[in-house]
C-alpha cells in the first residue's frame, strides 16, 4: 500500500516514547509502561500485574501465572507454589538444603540438610512427626507407627534380609492371637512365634489359647524331644557336653519323648547339680496327718489322692534301676544289698553303735564284753566317716535293719539251742515222758530237721 510520507512500520520500528505510558484497551486501564529504568510494567485493569527487569520476570502480589507446561533451569519463588503434583525429573545431591527429586530406581527422593534434622515431617499443627537426623540413617518417629495387623507369613512389619521375619497382630475370639502382639521368623505359617496377649506369654504357639493360663508363661515345643527350657551362665562350665552345653546349668525336658512328664535336669562341675529348698517364715514340730513342712511331695492320680497301698514316690540307684520306694501308707522300701554280718555277733554291734554315741543309754554288766568298736561299725559300713575319714554317726538305715535281722535269728537260734538243752536236763531228769508234759503245759515246741517233736 502507497503512504504519503514515511510508513507506519517505519514509525513505529523508531518509536521512541520515551517511559510514556502504552495504552493497549478502550477505558485506557491497561497498559504497558517503562517509567523505571531498565524496567517494563503491565497493567491490566488498572493494577500493576506483572514485571519486566533483566533475566526476572515477575507476578505481582495478587497476580498468578497459569501455563500449560513452563519449562525453566531454576525457580525462585517467594511465597507458596501451588498446582495439582509437583514432577521431578531428576537426582537431588548432597549439597542439596531441600530438594525432591526422582530416579527410576529410586522413585520419590527427599533430601535436606539441617543443623538437627536432615528431613523433618511435620502435621497441620507443627509439630513434628518423623525425623532423620542428621547425618544419619536413623528415624525418630514422635508418635504411633501404625500398619496393617499382617500375619506370621506375612507379618505386617518386616525386615529386608527376610520378609517372613518381624511383627504382626491378631484378633480372633477363639485363639490366642486375641489382641495380641506377635513376633515371628518364620515364615510357613508353622512355627517360630512369641505371642503377647492379655498378660499371657506364648511361645512358638500363635493360634492355640492355654485355657488354664490368665497371666502366664506357654511353650510350645511341638514335635521336639530336647530342652524345653535351658538355664545358662558363664560362670559354668561344667564339660558334660555330652549330655547338654557346658554353661547350661539346669534345663527342663520330657521325661517321655510321646507321653509325657516332666524332667528337671542338673549339671555341676563338682557334685550338687540339683537342690530342691523351700524358705518358709514358721516351721511346726507337729507329727500327724495333716503336719506341714517347708518342701512338701504331693503325689496325685488325676488330681486324686493315690489309692491305700499304691506307689508315691521312688528313687532310683545303680544301673537306673528302683531302689527306694515310699507308697501311700506311709511305708518305705528298699532295694537293699544283700550284706549280712552272720560272722560277728549282732547284738554286740548293736550295742556298739549305742555305746559309740552314748546318748540315754543304761549301762550294762554285759557291756564290758563288747568286743567291737566305733571304727569296726565304719568298716561295715553301718555308720558313715566324715571327710578326713574319722567315724561319725550318720546311720545306714539298711544296713542297721539287716544288722538287726541278724541279730534277731542269733538270739533265736541261741534260744532254740538253749531249749534243748534244757529238754534234753529234763528228760535225764524225769524222763521223756515226763518232758514232753512239761512242753505241752508250757506250750513249746522243739524243732526237728523233719517235723515238730510235739
Amino acid at each position: 500500500m502507497p503512504y504519503i510520507g514515511t510508513s507506519p512500520a517505519s514509525e513505529l520500528a523508531n518509536l521512541d516514547i520515551n517511559g510514556q505510558k502504552f495504552i493497549l484497551d478502550a477505558d485506557a486501564d491497561t497498559s504497558i509502561t517503562s517509567d523505571t529504568d531498565d524496567q517494563i510494567d503491565i497493567e491490566i485493569a488498572g493494577a500493576d500485574d506483572f514485571q519486566f527487569t533483566a533475566n526476572t520476570f515477575t507476578a505481582q502480589s495478587g497476580s498468578t501465572i497459569a501455563a500449560q507446561a513452563l519449562t525453566a533451569t531454576t525457580g525462585v519463588f517467594s511465597s507458596d507454589v501451588t498446582g495439582l503434583t509437583l514432577n521431578a525429573t531428576g537426582d537431588t545431591a548432597a549439597s542439596d538444603n531441600a530438594a525432591i527429586g526422582y530416579t527410576s530406581a529410586e522413585g520419590l527422593i527427599l533430601t535436606g540438610q539441617g543443623s538437627t534434622n536432615d528431613v523433618t515431617i511435620k502435621n497441620d499443627a507443627d509439630a513434628d512427626v518423623l525425623e532423620i537426623p542428621t547425618g544419619t540413617t536413623n528415624v525418630t518417629i514422635a508418635g504411633q507407627l501404625i500398619s496393617s495387623d499382617g500375619s506370621e507369613a506375612a507379618p505386617g512389619i518386616c525386615f529386608s534380609r527376610d520378609n517372613g521375619a518381624g511383627f504382626f497382630s491378631a484378633e480372633s475370639a477363639s485363639g490366642a492371637g486375641s489382641n495380641s502382639v506377635n513376633i515371628t521368623n518364620d515364615n510357613d505359617a508353622t512355627f517360630g512365634v512369641f505371642c503377647f496377649d492379655n498378660g499371657r506369654f506364648i511361645l512358638n504357639d500363635a493360634t492355640t489359647v492355654n485355657a488354664n493360663s490368665a497371666g502366664g508363661i506357654t511353650v510350645q515345643q511341638a514335635g521336639y524331644d530336647n530342652e524345653i527350657l535351658a538355664l545358662k551362665s558363664s560362670d559354668v562350665a561344667h564339660g558334660q557336653t555330652a549330655r547338654t552345653e557346658t554353661d547350661t546349668f539346669g534345663a527342663f525336658r520330657k521325661y517321655s519323648a510321646t507321653q509325657g512328664g516332666a524332667l528337671l535336669l542338673g549339671w555341676n562341675e563338682s557334685i550338687t547339680s540339683v537342690c530342691l529348698r523351700g524358705e518358709s517364715v514358721a516351721e511346726t514340730d507337729a507329727r500327724s496327718t495333716s503336719a506341714e513342712a517347708p518342701v512338701r511331695i504331693d503325689a496325685r492320680i488325676g488330681g486324686n489322692f493315690v489309692s491305700a497301698d499304691n506307689n508315691i514316690m521312688n528313687i532310683e540307684g545303680a544301673s537306673g534301676h528302683t531302689k527306694f520306694i515310699f507308697d501311700s501308707d506311709g511305708d518305705f522300701h528298699a532295694d537293699s544289698s544283700s550284706t549280712t554280718f552272720d560272722s560277728y555277733d549282732d547284738a554286740q554291734l548293736a550295742r556298739t553303735f549305742d555305746l559309740s554315741h552314748n546318748r540315754g543309754i543304761i549301762a550294762s554288766k554285759f557291756d564290758k564284753f563288747i568286743s567291737y568298736n566305733h571304727e569296726k561299725l565304719a568298716n561295715l559300713e553301718i555308720v558313715g566317716r566324715e571327710e578326713d575319714g574319722s567315724p561319725n554317726h550318720f546311720i545306714n538305715v539298711t544296713g542297721m535293719q539287716r544288722l538287726h535281722n541278724g541279730a534277731i535269728w542269733q538270739q533265736y537260734e541261741k534260744h532254740e539251742n538253749l531249749l534243748n538243752a534244757v529238754y534234753e536236763l529234763a528228760v535225764e531228769a524225769v524222763g521223756e515222758d515226763k518232758a514232753k508234759d512239761i512242753l505241752d503245759k508250757n506250750d513249746v515246741k522243739l524243732l526237728s530237721s523233719t517235723n515238730l517233736l510235739n
